[in-house]
């Protein structure tokens, strides 16, 4: 698994139009990956606890992480340094799917694809979701 600040860089490094990439739209895409991840493979691709909130999914610890890792969200946006570590193939696809569904998406319409996902459909409020819980729940009904 991946720490989220690695995510953010590679979702960075292959993001289409960088002006576009804003701190709340990159958070929402790596949930969104996770996401994919879970119905796809079982399991994330980070090792967030994502939390739901007023906002949708966010990361605890957020800017402390990023602190101690020493990584500008916005800095990384600015500079958009291609990724020197090797990318699993499992990875690169998923984020390359979400960016894909997602670029020609604006606010409005990414925020509500967001929050209509059966994660955040299903959950209440200011909780913790367990994505891989609800990716069975989601395949478990979808039959």
């Amino acid at each position: 698994m991946l720490d989220f600040v690695e995510l953010f860089k590679i979702i960075i490094s292959v993001y289409p139009e960088k002006q576009e990439l804003t701190r709340d739209r990159l958070v929402k895409l790596t949930y969104l990956s996770d996401w994919r991840s879970t119905i796809v493979n079982k399991k994330q691709i980070t090792n967030v606890k994502w939390y739901i909130n007023n906002y949708g999914p966010y990361i605890e610890n957020m800017y402390e992480t990023l602190k101690e890792k020493s990584f500008d969200i916005n800095e990384g946006i600015k500079e958009r340094k291609k990724t020197n570590e090797k990318i699993e193939t499992e990875i690169m696809t998923i984020v390359q799917f979400i960016i894909n569904k997602t670029k020609n998406l604006n606010n409005n319409d990414f925020t509500t694809l967001v929050f209509s996902t059966f994660p955040l459909a299903t959950s209440t409020k200011y909780s913790y979701v367990d994505l891989v819980e609800k990716a069975k729940q989601y395949l478990s009904e979808e039959k």
